[in-house]
């Protein structure tokens, strides 16, 4: 009981750290986001725009429950793919592992009619590892509400060689000021990746991440 209740004062701490990272006015420069990359050598740099991956998905009869709705694993798993896939596309490597998932919201059903429409975007590079968003839309126009976010997520992806240690990543992201959008999703993931280090030093409950493999993320 008092584990849950920790980890619901935790989720509170972190929606309002995230809130706090993206108000107007306290958000970080370009410059000082650049400045987060300091001491890590890059090939070169893409905005986090020229990362994003749209990807399109329609259940077939398999993915059906016995509600006709489609199994929540099955959505997660077309989210790990497209995480995967973004991944192996901003480094241009082959050999990308998703080791962690975080913050996977399941907001809306979906119906053998829909089509679910996939946005991911690279937020977060590190030295071995980087940080996927995605975002998924459903149309519900037929029910008088348009297009919904159905689910979202966050996914760390590691860069490994081919036989399979890690790797530096030769990539990163370019921000500029005229990008607010990108700006504010950067400074949330920032936020994330600051509130994930705090409970571990505290020896607190960790937040809503989930490791795949168990392999260290932080400071990598």
């Amino acid at each position: 009981m008092e584990s849950a209740k920790r980890r619901k004062e935790l989720s509170v701490r972190w929606m309002e750290a995230q809130k706090a990272a993206a108000r107007e006015g306290v958000m970080p420069s370009a410059s000082t986001l650049a400045a987060s990359e300091k001491g890590l050598s890059r090939r070169e740099y893409l905005t986090v725009r020229e990362t994003e991956v749209v990807v399109r998905k329609q259940m077939l009869p398999r993915h059906n429950n016995h509600l006709n709705i489609i199994f929540g694993g099955d959505v997660l798993r077309w989210m790990l793919g497209v995480a995967q896939v973004t991944a192996k596309r901003f480094t241009g490597n082959t050999h990308m592992i998703v080791i962690s998932m975080n913050r996977i919201d399941f907001r809306e059903t979906i119906k053998p009619e829909h089509v679910v429409e996939m946005h991911a975007r690279v937020v977060s590079v590190q030295n071995t590892t980087i940080e996927v968003e995605i975002e998924a839309f459903v149309d519900k126009t037929m029910d008088g509400r348009g297009i919904v976010t159905s689910h979202s997520g966050y996914f760390t992806v590691l860069n490994v060689d081919e036989i399979g240690f890690r790797r530096a990543i030769q990539v990163g992201l370019k921000h500029t000021d005229d990008d607010q959008d990108a700006l504010r999703r950067c400074a949330k993931a920032i936020a994330r990746r600051d509130f994930d280090e705090r409970i571990e030093v505290s020896g607190d409950v960790k937040s809503d991440k989930f490791f795949l493999d168990g392999l260290p993320v932080q400071g990598s």
